[in-house]
């Protein structure tokens, strides 16, 4: 009985070790990541940021496909503080796609211009 109990308490230890060595490793990774990093936007103030029909380039309703200045293209478009955040947070996902609540954002027409399209959210 000592000896399975020794068993145990060694395999505990090496599982411990393995631990403490990922968790270190997650809080290097963490350390390295600065807050002006991590973009800030607000599903309220981007849905009303100026969005824009495909069909009409009238003002789109939430929710609906729509497009917007790529803010880093014209220099001339002065958009809400969001939209730049959403460049970056763009920018920084994988193909370029990002998904937000029920959106996903593209960058579209060569980087020129931001796309968003309604996409299925699994509940």
């Amino acid at each position: 009985m000592n000896e399975e109990r020794d068993v145990v308490v060694k395999a505990l230890g090496v599982l411990v070790g393995h631990l403490e060595q990922a968790a270190y490793e997650i809080r290097e990774v963490l350390k390295d990541l600065a807050p002006e990093d991590i973009p800030r936007i607000d599903l309220g103030d981007l849905d009303a940021a100026g969005w824009l029909t495909y069909k009409t380039k009238t003002e789109a309703p939430p929710g609906s496909p729509a497009w917007i200045k790529n803010p880093s293209q014209f220099t001339q478009f002065n958009p809400p503080k969001v939209v730049f955040e959403l460049v970056k947070a763009i920018k920084r996902s994988p193909g370029e796609k990002l998904v937000l609540g029920d959106m996903e954002y593209s960058f579209s027409a060569e980087g020129k211009f931001i796309s968003r399209k309604p996409v299925k959210v699994e509940k």
